[in-house]
């Protein structure tokens, strides 16, 4: 087989792999970010619009926003719990393969590696899928913090007018 072909190979192997972790990593923070997700979606359709958002449209998100993050910040940390838990338990077996096996060194790592791979499989899921979560919580925060300041350079002007 030419060196070409073998690339060809593993790469659509390693395709088909992150393919499934993908997926399993996007039902994950699915069922973590559902309620911001669809939150957010309702403040882009909005934003989208031509017309700028209203006073009102501004107050709610200001409230709501944050009490949506805060649901999901729990359920962030559950997802690092979740994390924790995997690689505990991949340690363990890989402890627990590693005594057991007889040989070298190289042949107990060997080993243990081998068995411990759908545990590192798991562990890294859960890893990704916290490292989204904790992506979105950060974009949600700037979107509240611009709206933060959109509401105060509104305000600001609503004083300078009525002043004049």
């Amino acid at each position: 087989m030419e060196l070409e072909e073998k690339v060809q190979t593993i790469m659509a192997d390693v395709d088909s792999k992150s393919d499934m972790i993908e997926r399993i990593v996007n039902e994950q923070v699915s069922l973590c970010c559902k309620e911001l997700d669809n939150y957010i979606k309702w403040i882009h359709g909005i934003l989208i619009d031509q017309m700028p958002p209203s006073n009102q449209e501004l107050d709610d998100i200001a409230m709501r926003l944050p009490a949506t993050m805060y649901f999901t910040s729990d359920r962030q940390e559950l997802m690092g719990v979740k994390e924790d838990i995997a690689e505990a338990v991949r340690k363990e077996l890989y402890n627990n393969t590693y005594s057991d096996v007889d040989g070298t060194v190289a042949d107990k790592t060997a080993q243990a590696e081998l068995q411990v791979q759908s545990e590192t499989i798991a562990k890294i899921i859960y890893s990704r899928a916290y490292k989204k979560v904790k992506q979105r919580m950060e974009v949600a925060m700037k979107l509240l913090d611009s709206i933060k300041k959109v509401i105060s350079h509104r305000m600001s002007d609503t004083e300078l007018t009525g002043r004049v």
